[in-house]
């Protein structure tokens, strides 16, 4: 499938196939907070495994510098019909992650 075109929407199944420059962060908002699911300790097939994955619809927003392609979560429904919050971290439903903390020394 080709590159992305900014403002278009695209099921999650579509995403997946897309000709991508890097791992896509699918940005959500909850309560008025944005956040990013966490997909990395996931395969693609476990993501469309989730009931109403793979025909939920992203948004292409645009890459950042780093070749990260932005998608926007856009419906059907509440997002937290296909991700579990857990304070700051959304992962797929049934594919939890445990957190992880990292310790920085500023100067």
């Amino acid at each position: 499938m080709a590159a992305p075109i900014r403002g278009n929407v695209y099921t999650l199944a579509q995403v997946l196939k897309l000709d991508l420059d890097d791992e896509s962060p699918f940005l959500i908002f909850v309560r008025s907070k944005s956040m990013v699911i966490q997909t990395s300790h996931v395969t693609d097939d476990d993501l469309l495994k989730v009931p109403g994955m793979a025909d939920s619809q992203w948004r292409y927003l645009y890459t950042t510098d780093e070749c990260c392609p932005i998608f926007h979560f856009v419906g059907p429904g509440p997002i937290t019909d296909l991700v579990d919050i857990v304070g700051t971290l959304a992962t797929p439903k049934g594919f939890p992650r445990e957190p992880r903390v990292y310790l920085s020394n500023f100067v």
